[in-house]
């Protein structure tokens, strides 16, 4: 299975928007996020909706 491609959520400053719907990651693939802008500030938010705990790894870019 490929990786779930995250897509990102612009926030406006000094605004704010409503929360995209979360999406399940594949337990061997995990996820994919394309930064193609200024990517300075970033936030990511991840939630554990199982009953176990998880471990989450960042792997560098080519930034």
């Amino acid at each position: 299975m490929a990786a779930t491609a995250i897509a990102l959520t612009k926030i406006p400053l000094n605004g704010g928007v409503e929360l995209p719907a979360t999406a399940a990651l594949d337990g061997t693939a995990g996820a994919e996020i394309q930064f193609d802008g200024q990517d300075t500030k970033i936030v990511i938010l991840i939630e554990n909706s199982g009953s176990s705990a998880g471990d989450v790894t960042f792997k560098a870019g080519n930034g």
